[in-house]
């Protein structure tokens, strides 16, 4: 919603450039605010129950973890990906940049995984 306000402003007359280029980044990009709070609350709300079963079958924090990312990074990289750019660049684009987004998030969520795993036993 910040982002979204400040594009809203006139730019600055320091730097012409920096504004425009942050104006064509973020001017009439109102898909990509809907599609990002979409998915960020769809898989906040996914992901709390996945983890939640996984904690019940298997009581490990990595197996819990791992698994509720890789399903729901799949997911909301999908939904994010629909919604954001359906009817504006090509299929083949699309699933492209869902791969992209999946493999960053996937990449992401193991090591800050593997990293609560490191710190867990650097308390003990």
């Amino acid at each position: 919603i910040i982002i979204l306000l400040i594009s809203y402003m006139n730019p600055s007359n320091i730097n012409l450039f920096t504004s425009a280029s942050y104006d064509n980044i973020f001017e009439n990009s109102l898909r990509m605010y809907f599609a990002s709070t979409v998915t960020l609350l769809y898989s906040l709300l996914l992901n709390t129950k996945l983890y939640y079963y996984l904690k019940i079958m298997k009581n490990n924090i990595l197996i819990s973890n791992i698994f509720s990312n890789i399903i729901i990074q799949f997911i909301a990289s999908i939904i994010f990906g629909l919604i954001a750019f359906t009817f504006t660049i090509e299929v083949i684009d699309i699933i492209k940049m869902i791969m992209i987004r999946y493999m960053l998030s996937l990449i992401i969520g193991i090591l800050s995984t593997s990293l609560i795993y490191i710190t867990k036993y650097i308390k003990d």
